[in-house]
């Protein structure tokens, strides 16, 4: 084993502090690229040795150490009520373990505790205890609906608006009241077309004709009338009328009444069956007619169920002896023209 010599000994030591300044030189490199600490931070920077009860804490711990949820935040397990939010990654939604949607908060690193805002909830109450209606609601209900059909039957401006008039009905059905509703509707049908039944037999009129046309005038408002006062209660149509055994849908119950008051007084139904059979004849003589207006009435007959129990007898008759007088005039020119004897024509 050779001894080393002194100039083997200089070049390990010349290449031990070589390697000492280059470790000094990192280090200032490290320190001169590390950012500068204010005043400040230097100042609130945690003891290493203080009391983890002298600490400050982050802003947003202190904020929900008080939160009205009774729930610590800084001690409490943060995956039972920390749940990332999907529109931001600086904050955080808050609720009570198990997912209970009670309090919501939501933490924000920037602001502290901020609570959602209060969602504005408006209530209709329409019932009192125990889910029946109050005692006013029904009233002014049927209030609100009886001046719409009067409107409708006087040829009015109706004072609802239609939506309004539907949801009305709706609340009749929703309490049970389907039935008060459509009696109180028949009442008023039966004392309007009771009106209407004393109008048309005070009609004074000169001819046939005239007595025709103020009774199709009169059916065909009540149609209208009808149709506008069904499409303003359809639920009760539809729900009730149309699905209850018994009761007739609101479109057959004014057809029911006005053949019950009107088609069917007798005095109205005389005026009308003389009224339409002459209107026939003077067609069948040549004149003129109106064929709307025998149209009309006819199928008012045909719609209120009287067509067969009312005209078409008188009707078949008429026609038979018509056509009876016309074939024997016809066989007496033409006997008299074959024998050669003069027509004794009876003077104009």
């Amino acid at each position: 084993m050779q001894s080393s010599t002194p100039q083997s000994r200089k070049r390990k030591v010349d290449s031990i502090s070589q390697l000492e300044g280059a470790g000094d030189e990192s280090e200032a490199d490290q320190k001169s690229l590390a950012p500068a600490t204010t005043a400040a931070e230097q100042q609130n920077a945690p003891s290493p040795t203080a009391p983890a009860s002298k600490r400050p804490r982050h802003k947003a711990d202190a904020s929900v150490d008080g939160d009205e949820t009774g729930y610590n935040v800084a001690t409490a397990d943060p995956a039972a009520f920390y749940h990332p939010s999907s529109s931001s990654s600086s904050s955080r939604t808050m609720s009570a373990p198990g997912g209970a949607p009670g309090k919501v908060s939501s933490l924000r690193h920037s602001g502290g505790l901020t609570k959602a805002p209060a969602k504005k909830i408006s209530v209709n109450i329409r019932t009192s205890d125990g889910g029946k209606p109050s005692g006013s609601f029904e009233t002014e209900a049927w209030r609100k609906i009886q001046s719409a059909v009067a409107a409708v039957h006087t040829r009015q401006s109706v004072g609802f608006t239609l939506e309004q008039l539907y949801q009305t009905a709706e609340d009749f059905l929703t309490f049970k009241l389907a039935e008060t509703l459509y009696k109180r509707l028949e009442t008023e049908i039966q004392e309007h077309l009771q009106k209407e039944q004393s109008r048309v037999l005070s009609e004074r009129v000169s001819d046939e004709e005239a007595f025709l046309v103020a009774l199709n005038k009169t059916w065909l408002v009540h149609c209208d009338n009808m149709t506008l006062i069904r499409n303003m209660l359809l639920p009760l149509d539809r729900k009730y009328a149309v699905t209850t055994t018994g009761v007739r849908s609101l479109w057959d119950l004014g057809l029911f009444y006005f053949r019950q008051k009107v088609a069917s007084h007798p005095e109205i139904q005389r005026k009308t069956l003389l009224g339409l059979l002459h209107q026939i004849q003077a067609e069948r003589n040549g004149n003129t007619v109106d064929r709307n207006l025998l149209k009309s009435l006819i199928r008012m007959y045909i719609t209120l169920g009287l067509y067969s129990e009312v005209f078409e007898k008188p009707f078949l008759d008429a026609t038979e002896i018509y056509y009876t007088e016309g074939r024997l005039g016809i066989l007496y020119l033409t006997t008299c023209v074959g024998l050669g004897y003069d027509l004794m024509l009876p003077d104009a």
